[in-house]
């Protein structure tokens, strides 16, 4: 049976995230040190997951980010039920995996289990226009970095941006 994870850190915000809200950034960490990153909002439908991290530095990276510009940075929608729970406890026997919607159906990223793969392995797709590209299959963290350094790539380039 695997260990529980631990909170790393809880940071209160009084107004944050891509609505303006209320809530806490929430980091957890495992005893192989991976880690975790969630916004948990007061209003648990506007909670996210925003990535797992292999090191503390990215991890802040991330959540500075977040602080300063939370529309563009990508994360991912957590259900009401998993963010009211993260949010009551410490040290979760399991955290959700990092599997979604960035964007929307017709244009933005899916990220979801490998389905050829009974790893913890994951396929991450960019649509745009009705097409689907699949940008390759990864681990939890390289997905993230991957979904962040193709979404950057395609913002610099946009005249609307």
């Amino acid at each position: 049976m695997s260990e529980p994870f631990t909170l790393v850190f809880r940071k209160g915000f009084s107004v944050a995230g891509p609505q303006g809200e209320s809530g806490e950034l929430a980091a957890f960490s495992d005893a192989s040190h991976q880690l975790a990153l969630f916004w948990l909002s007061e209003q648990a439908d506007q909670s996210l997951m925003l990535g797992y991290f292999a090191n503390e530095e990215s991890l802040e990276e991330r959540a500075t980010r977040f602080i300063e510009k939370p529309l563009t940075t990508p994360a991912l929608a957590l259900s009401e039920a998993v963010a009211q729970q993260l949010r009551e406890q410490d040290s979760p026997a399991t955290l959700p995996s990092f599997e979604g919607i960035f964007g929307t159906a017709f244009s933005g990223y899916l990220v979801k289990p490998d389905s050829e793969d009974e790893s913890d392995q994951l396929m991450l797709f960019y649509t745009a226009d009705y097409r689907s590209e699949l940008l390759g299959v990864f681990d939890a963290v390289e997905a993230l970095q991957v979904l962040t350094a193709h979404y950057d790539r395609r913002r610099s380039q946009c005249l609307l941006c």
